[in-house]
């Protein structure tokens, strides 16, 4: 008979609709290569792939990173990953593949933004730093930043000559690619959680602790100080995450109430509200103008359909908080406390209510229990 760890791993890929005669010694294995890092490909009915990866330890030391943050090179089709080992990867999008491995925070590593138009990665961290790397130059990295407390939250401008920072207890400010300050944005939210510049890169918004949504017109000035245009209060707790429509005329934000709000720039006033029952929202991820992915600390990634104002699908299998999502294409590509990396077709998606995958039950290496943010 079946043991029952086998019979937990396979139940939420089967959804209990099919009788599984397998061989248990094939299964143990599966499972040891998946806690040794390497990538997997499980494949649906359909032909659609999820792939499942794990990050495997630096040398010396006995677990995975969590995940924490993900940026896309879209230009190389690599991505970078990073998390509580206060190291970078370079990840091949085509088979995941490390190519690099970059040092010098020595914090947990928060945020991750990729300049296309410039070839640089920005990180920020828990050790108050921000670095930035040269992919022409063998990605080279500098500090360009120091501030007294953690990063919270990064934006690049899409010229690449400028970008936003924030740090706990600190205002959010707008610094060259060099680290020279440009801009202290006052009347800011001194947790803000979430920086995003408009598609045209004319205005930047920024959500945080009080659950305001604030706007700020950066264009080309370099002022000493700048005061929002927009201050619009949206929700009664945290915001941890923000997106722009591809025409930047709408803000989508996201945060601890459940709330996936609807702003119009246009009109100043909220468009529509939508509650996603029991999310505890983290991450978001703009599709298109009619879809929007959500990740949250309930470990699934929500497709919200904007046009009929409900979720339309569910992403399960993580095993911790999705912290990070990105949009590439046909895939989401998401990270989590559980560290590992889930790539998703968004097609498939699509198609189903819920895409299930087979779950890695812990961090290897440990009982512990995975932490929320």
């Amino acid at each position: 008979m079946m043991g029952l760890d086998c019979q937990k791993i396979l139940r939420p890929f089967f959804c209990g609709r099919f009788i599984i005669v397998c061989c248990s010694w094939a299964l143990m294995g599966l499972t040891a290569s998946w806690a040794a890092g390497e990538e997997k490909t499980l494949t649906g009915d359909s032909g659609d792939a999820i792939r499942v990866q794990r990050i495997p330890p630096l040398k010396g030391m006995k677990e995975s990173p969590v995940i924490a943050a993900i940026a896309l090179n879209l230009q190389a089709e690599e991505f970078a990953v990073a998390g509580d080992d206060h190291s970078i990867r370079i990840i091949k999008q085509s088979n995941g593949e490390e190519v690099a491995v970059l040092r010098g925070h020595r914090g947990w590593i928060q945020c991750l933004e990729y300049s296309e138009a410039q070839g640089l990665l920005v990180s920020g961290s828990n050790d108050g730093e921000v670095w930035l790397w040269d992919q022409k130059r063998n990605w080279k990295g500098i500090r360009i930043q120091r501030f007294s407390n953690g990063i919270t939250a990064l934006a690049f401008h899409p010229d690449g000559q400028r970008l936003a920072a924030a740090a706990f207890n600190s205002l959010p400010v707008l610094i060259d690619k060099s680290g020279l300050k440009l801009s202290q944005l006052q009347q800011g939210c001194l947790d803000t959680r979430c920086l995003m510049f408009s598609p045209d890169g004319k205005n930047l918004a920024a959500g945080g602790r009080d659950g305001r949504l604030r706007i700020w017109e950066v264009e080309d000035r370099e002022l000493a100080q700048e005061t929002p245009t927009l201050d619009a209060k949206l929700h009664p707790r945290r915001i941890h995450a923000l997106a722009f429509s591809t025409d930047g005329t709408i803000v989508y934000s996201a945060g601890e109430d459940q709330d996936l709000v609807l702003y119009d720039r246009s009109n100043r006033q909220e468009r529509s509200r939508i509650t996603l029952r029991s999310l505890k929202a983290l991450s978001l991820a703009l599709i298109s103008d009619q879809y929007l992915a959500v990740g949250g600390a309930d470990n699934s990634i929500r497709i919200v359909d904007m046009a009929q104002k409900s979720e339309c699908s569910r992403l399960v299998g993580h095993q911790g908080s999705v912290v990070t999502i990105r949009c590439r294409g046909d895939e989401l590509i998401s990270g989590s406390f559980d560290t590992t990396i889930r790539r998703w077709s968004i097609r498939r998606a699509l198609e189903a209510s819920e895409v299930d995958v087979i779950p890695i039950t812990k961090k290897p290496g440990t009982d512990s229990s995975l932490p929320t943010r």
